[in-house]
């Protein structure tokens, strides 16, 4: 309409599902917000199947309800691409994304590349619930307790590689940290449920970098934990 082009003109638009579920939208909301970017949000009530062509994924089957128009009218529909470029046009503005310890080490993009390997494989992607079930027999299954618990103790060792700071990279939020929250925030409600014992507690002291990331986001990123991050009530009653 003529009101949302006034509205939205020379503005970002972020497109995200109305139940903040998906987390590739919560990542690129996170984003936007950690480096101040002025935007306009619209809410999505329609899987994205059903969306207009322009903010479809570029994966038809995609469960990702992510788009996010660019003042010129371009639009992307994958978050690491949208990260990469948010550092590209806004390099001065908010904390680097990308940052290099060295010129041979890049470590951010490193870690990113690492989350697949880290988390459970061959399971279900579901917004809700991710790395949560798997396919076995013809039959839907509960990924066994102990695929978490690698999970939980490879990230620990992830994180204690930059002793500098409680991020994946060091003392500052960077993209890496932007696209693991989503997921590492859901696990700390989701797996106490499904399993006993503070081995599957990403908050518990077993864990103390994990335990010291998540206050690090909490804390030293309120917008975070103010704003865009799902609270116990809303991770819970996926299952109920």
């Amino acid at each position: 309409s003529e009101l949302f082009q006034q509205t939205t003109k020379d503005k970002f638009v972020l497109y995200r599902d109305q139940e903040g579920l998906c987390p590739y939208s919560e990542q690129i909301w996170l984003a936007l917000e950690v480096k101040e970017i002025d935007y306009v949000t619209v809410l999505r009530t329609q899987p994205p199947q059903q969306q207009p062509q322009h903010v479809k994924s570029k994966d038809d089957t995609s469960l990702s309800c992510l788009a996010l128009q660019w003042p010129d009218g371009t639009i992307q529909t994958e978050s690491l691409d949208i990260l990469e470029k948010l550092q590209q046009e806004f390099p001065d503005q908010g904390p680097h994304y990308y940052p290099k310890i060295s010129r041979a080490v890049d470590s951010v993009r490193c870690n990113i590349v690492r989350f697949k390997g880290v988390f459970p494989r061959n399971t279900h992607d579901t917004l809700q619930a991710p790395f949560m079930f798997r396919q076995a027999n013809h039959e839907e299954v509960v990924v066994p307790k102990s695929d978490h618990m690698v999970t939980l103790e490879e990230t620990d060792e992830v994180l204690e590689e930059y002793f500098t700071g409680p991020f994946l990279c060091g003392a500052h939020i960077t993209a890496a940290d932007i696209a693991w929250a989503p997921f590492l925030e859901r696990y700390a409600y989701q797996l106490p449920l499904m399993y006993v014992g503070n081995e599957v507690d990403a908050r518990s002291s077993e864990y103390e970098a994990v335990q010291e990331w998540f206050h690090a986001m909490e804390t030293l990123i309120p917008v975070y934990s103010c704003r865009i991050m799902g609270d116990k009530s809303t991770w819970e009653q996926i299952f109920i």
